[in-house]
């Protein structure tokens, strides 16, 4: 079903039915950048994007946005929405997401040192 409606998303984009955003998340320590992810919205379709990471690595997470903004203090009682583990220039597309959803990336994918992480109890 999920490639049947990217397909479907894909054909609207092209004839121009759709508007888009871009996301960009940075994290940074000492000036330099730890972790810089990408997300592309459009037509229902999210491509999530590692631009850099200290780790090598770029790792996601998606929060409902109900949730409070995720990150340092924050805490949400949902599970996340998915996760997604992204090597320095490799993408991923995923439809079938709610329209409304936050996203974090962080370098690591540590539950107690990870930014993300601490968007849960």
């Amino acid at each position: 079903m999920r490639n049947l409606l990217a397909v479907i998303y894909y054909v609207l984009a092209m004839v121009g039915c759709t508007g888009g955003r871009t996301i960009e998340m940075h994290s940074m320590t000492d000036g330099h950048d730890r972790v810089h992810g990408v997300v592309h919205l459009q037509a229902g379709v999210a491509k999530f994007e590692c631009v850099g990471s200290a780790s090598g690595q770029c790792h996601f997470v998606l929060f409902s946005a109900a949730c409070p903004d995720v990150g340092v203090d924050k805490a949400c009682d949902a599970p996340p929405l998915e996760r997604l583990a992204l090597a320095v220039g490799a993408s991923r597309e995923l439809v079938g997401l709610p329209v409304e959803f936050k996203a974090c990336v962080d370098d690591r994918d540590n539950a107690d040192t990870s930014i993300c992480s601490k968007g849960r109890p």
